[in-house]
Formats: structure tokens, sequence, C-alpha cells
């Protein structure tokens, strides 16, 4: 091979590429202090384990509200498999993570971080260390 010819990248930087890609994608898409939905599509029951789907609603220019399945980019991000029926395992604090893993700006008012505490005199740091606790999740 000489040094003009280059070699064609492997299937590992490949998929590093894909990974970084979704990660891109997401925080894009992703501000902390968002609302994501889970979605439950396949209940766990003997030998078939509960699959879910990650959806994001939100609002077009017209005033519709509108859900935005995230769970491919999620499943690609974490390195991991999407199933036609969804995620079958999600951790929602290392999604937070690894979208913001040196922390995220306090979003003020209805910040999901327990940084803030339950003190009414307790100081609000402008800064979270972790972003574990940036995104809200709830189930639909």
């Amino acid at each position: 091979m000489t040094d003009t010819e280059k070699k064609p990248p492997s299937k590992a930087a490949l998929r590093r590429a894909e990974v970084a890609a979704a990660q891109d994608r997401l925080r894009a898409i992703l501000k902390p202090g968002d609302q994501l939905w889970i979605v439950r599509r396949r209940f766990q029951r003997a030998q078939h384990p509960e699959t879910f789907d990650v959806v994001r609603l939100y609002v077009t220019a017209d005033g519709a509200c509108l859900p935005q399945t995230l769970t491919s980019d999620v499943a690609t991000a974490f390195d991991s498999t999407c199933y036609t029926d969804g995620l079958k395992t999600l951790d929602r604090y290392a999604l937070g993570s690894m979208l913001w893993p040196d922390g995220f700006a306090c979003v003020g008012k209805g910040c999901p971080s327990p940084e803030h505490g339950f003190a009414s005199g307790a100081s609000v740091p402008e800064h979270h260390r972790s972003g574990a606790y940036a995104l809200r999740f709830d189930a639909l």
C-alpha cells in the first residue's frame, strides 16, 4: 500500500463516529430541563423483557403539539441496540450524564436538579456539577 492510498476506516471507528453523531443530535434537540416521556411498549412477561420508547413533545409554530421519538438516537448514543418495539433498558440518569458530562447551567424555576435542596433559604448553584438530573422523565 502506498502513502497516497488510505485504508478504509475500521468497523469500530465507524461505530464510534455513529455514536458521537447521535450524541450531537440529541444535544442539538434537548436542553437541560426538558421533559421526556417514557412510553412502555411491551410489559414484562415470562421470557419477554419490557421495552420502552423515549418521546419528546414539542410545539410547532402554528401551536400544534407533536411527538418526536428519540428512541433510535438514544440507543445509538449508548452504543446499544434499538429493537423493533423499543429499548430494552433505559437509565434515565445516564442519558443526562452522557449529554452533559461537565454538568449544566441551572435552568431556574422548575430545575430538575436535586442540588437545590428542600430548605426555603438554600442557596441555588448557577452550575450543577452533574448532568444526571438535567432532564425530567415521566411515564406516558
